[in-house]
């Protein structure tokens, strides 16, 4: 069974709202992670295996599983709100719909009890090779980069969500040999050992 948590579905909030781009406006999600991006910044989740929740009562039409997804934005955000917020690792499972352009997600309670099951289309498209804006350099001597401070503010504000003590710590990487053409990047982790992965694209200054 795969599986999807309330922290993962959260990344959604960095998806396009520009609902003619489709696939910019849906969630990646593969097994253990979600990726969201709107061409400008992007947040990966990861769940660290020891973390991640096993529960054991779903239905039967789960057994069949995709191995990954995209599922819209407002499709993602319908099923944040949806899953008990007891915890962040609280989820919902995912599998194959009778449809291939469908997919199913039955949200499973903090007691691992298979609650509603709701379906959603899948979005079509290839999603953007995150590799190719991620710098494979970061030694060396102080660059100077311009990035947009409303993306950077909202990507600070998104970490904190997942520290609570006094200190929120935003780990921040770009390649020195090309600073205007590769992506700010962001590393972070959670309290709970979540890991938070992101870029944001630099402006011309």
């Amino acid at each position: 069974m795969k599986l999807v948590t309330k922290r993962q579905l959260q990344a959604a909030k960095f998806c396009s709202n520009d609902e003619t781009r489709e696939v910019l406006n849906s969630l990646l999600i593969e097994p253990h992670q979600t990726t969201a991006t709107d061409g400008h910044r992007l947040i990966q989740v990861f769940i660290p295996k020891e973390c991640r929740p096993e529960p054991e009562g779903y239905p039967e039409e789960l057994k069949q599983r995709k191995k990954n997804l995209l599922l819209k934005k407002k499709h993602a955000e319908t099923m944040f709100k949806g899953i008990p917020a007891k915890n962040k690792l609280t989820c919902a499972a995912y599998g194959q719909n009778d449809d291939p352009k469908k997919v199913d997600f039955v949200i499973i309670d903090e007691k691992d009890n298979a609650q509603e099951l709701k379906t959603f289309p899948v979005s079509t498209g290839v999603f953007p090779d995150v590799d190719q804006v991620i710098q494979k350099n970061t030694a060396g001597k102080k660059i100077r980069i311009g990035v947009d401070a409303k993306y950077l503010k909202e990507v600070a504000e998104f970490v904190e969500k997942g520290q609570k003590g006094p200190n929120k710590i935003l780990v921040l990487e770009i390649d020195k040999n090309d600073p205007e053409n590769t992506a700010l990047v962001f590393r972070a982790k959670d309290d709970d050992k979540t890991e938070i992965f992101g870029l944001i694209m630099p402006m011309r200054i």
